[in-house]
């Protein structure tokens, strides 16, 4: 992996150097960040179409979770500290911003791997629709995964092998998600308990079966505090379990808000109603975000809160649905 992270290193410097419009390149790796499908492409998806924003959410809990599970099998390392870990031997000079020290492990990218699945989705959803142009729409897509890809290599976050990695399960993870046609109706209350508790057994083994190897799955918290920049940019939400509290709190979520669709009419398709929706729902899955913000400090009661805000950002998103759209 030496020639990787060596030859990795030196290509984000030339991007560094060559792009050097940090704003842009800090905006798109937010809008690729993964909370984005939660706050804003589930919301949006679910105010128009309840099944279509069911898919959005599951395959965004589903990629997140492997995404992690990757992370704990590959132990990839990031450009960020692993320069700084080999300055002495050569190591190009590589600039931090205030999202580059992520605290997992660097592959595959997370990013790009929930990005590339989730607008798969989406970009097959329109497609089929006929609204745009099928070698417009997917042409737009390798763009958007493009630039999501190239701003994490940008903020030296990801080497570049991570990125087409994450890109490469992202699209094969998408494609298997629609080739099945899974989840093409709403899942009942059991299935989303049985999900959930699958994501934790196995999340769990995957972890013990990494320690039980002698290597340390959270050995990336040490280095993103060690090598950061400046403190304040190293983050709780942006380790594995995280994302997982994340993911299993919105698969309850989603499961406690299915007993409700299923009691209530069917919602009108007034796209004035449906644009509604998604405004109100966006905004309160966003102040929903800040609920964990007191716990920062203390990481089993910081995971605890945010899986439970998690399941309110679904249930929330579904009860304005009916309450708008009725």
């Amino acid at each position: 992996m030496d020639f990787f992270h060596w030859e990795g290193a030196r290509m984000t410097a030339f991007v560094q150097n060559v792009i050097g419009n940090d704003h842009l390149m800090i905006l798109t790796s937010r809008m690729g960040d993964p909370r984005s499908s939660f706050l804003v492409f589930f919301p949006l998806a679910y105010s128009f179409s309840t099944v279509l924003g069911t898919r959005v959410l599951l395959i965004a809990c589903l990629s997140e979770w492997l995404n992690m599970v990757l992370k704990w099998c590959l132990l990839g390392e990031r450009p960020y500290w692993w320069v700084r870990e080999f300055s002495n031997d050569g190591a190009p000079s590589l600039r931090q911003f205030s999202i580059t020290c992520e605290t997992g492990p660097g592959s595959p990218s997370g990013h790009v791997m929930v990005t590339a699945s989730v607008f798969y989705l989406l970009i097959g959803e329109i497609v089929s629709a006929g609204h745009v142009r099928k070698t417009r729409a997917w042409a737009g897509y390798c763009l958007c995964v493009l630039a999501v890809a190239l701003s994490r290599v940008y903020i030296a976050s990801h080497f570049p092998h991570q990125v087409v990695l994450g890109a490469a399960v992202g699209v094969l993870l998408a494609y298997l998600f629609t080739r099945f046609s899974l989840f093409d109706e709403i899942p009942s209350l059991l299935q989303c308990v049985v999900c959930s508790v699958t994501l934790i057994v196995t999340a769990i083994a995957v972890y013990g079966t990494v320690l039980a190897l002698g290597f340390d799955p959270s050995f990336s918290i040490p280095k993103a505090t060690k090598w950061c920049a400046r403190s304040e940019w190293v983050h709780l939400d942006t380790t594995p379990f995280f994302a997982f509290s994340r993911d299993v709190g919105s698969l309850l979520g989603l499961g406690l808000s299915s007993l409700l669709v299923k009691k209530n009419s069917k919602p009108s398709v007034n796209v004035y109603r449906q644009l509604l929706t998604f405004v109100i729902a966006c905004l309160l899955c966003h102040c929903l975000e800040y609920i964990r913000g007191p716990f920062i400090g203390q990481s089993v009661l910081f995971y605890a809160v945010s899986l439970g805000s998690s399941s309110l950002l679904s249930i929330t998103t579904c009860l304005l649905k009916i309450l708008i759209q009725k």
